[in-house]
């Protein structure tokens, strides 16, 4: 209802937050509310008595064993005969193990970018199409003295590079691909404030 009473509850509920209908139906839904998204469901049902639908709005619930899950959920008003809003549907779809992969993913990208900075050491990716896509870590920005997000390639490298040092680089890229081989070299590079650089350089090829 507009109030937040549950009036229906499927199998596909029951098997996402722990409850049967006999358990739901009757109750408010503020019951599958974390304590610090209360406020949730008042925001919700003004929206939906505004006839505004809320489509895959990701928050966390409550399963009756007290575990916290993440929930994508669409949110629709319904109507009567006559146009008026009179409760809201919803459609829930459990979303915690991406979300559970997403957090992990972003901790280990953060450790990651801690150890580099630690030990000086940057990444990257690059592409040898015509393109010349270049994809640096945080770490390689301040290596080479560029600000990181600055619009990046493989000629923004090599311009880094020392003059003397270029050809080089070429010719263990070119001898890399040649044999499937990783190839390791040590170079100079010129950062923007006019500092030079040593870098120790390992490289592997990768195929499709």
């Amino acid at each position: 209802t507009l109030d937040g009473v549950v009036l229906s509850w499927n199998k596909g509920a029951e098997k996402i937050y722990g409850y049967t209908a006999g358990e739901m139906i009757g109750r408010p839904i503020s019951v599958l509310m974390t304590p610090d998204r209360l406020d949730d469901m008042p925001r919700i049902l003004e929206s939906i008595r505004s006839g505004v639908e809320l489509h895959r709005f990701e928050t966390e619930r409550v399963r009756k064993d007290g575990q916290r899950i993440f929930v994508s959920l669409t949110i629709s008003p319904i109507r009567d005969a006559t146009g008026a809003i009179r409760g809201a549907s919803t459609v829930a779809r459990d979303i915690t193990d991406r979300k559970r992969a997403d957090q992990a993913l972003l901790r280990s990208q953060s450790f990651l970018a801690q150890a580099q900075e630690i030990g000086g050491i940057g990444s990257w990716v690059s592409s040898l199409g015509p393109d010349k896509r270049l994809w640096w870590s945080s770490e390689t920005y301040r290596i080479f003295g560029i600000t990181e997000g600055t619009a990046i390639d493989n000629d923004t490298f090599f311009a880094a590079v020392h003059p003397d040092d270029r050809a080089p680089i070429q010719q263990a890229v070119q001898q890399s691909i040649a044999t499937h081989k990783p190839y390791a070299i040590d170079h100079r590079i010129r950062r923007p404030d006019g500092t030079e650089r040593w870098l120790s350089e390992r490289a592997d090829v990768t195929f499709d």
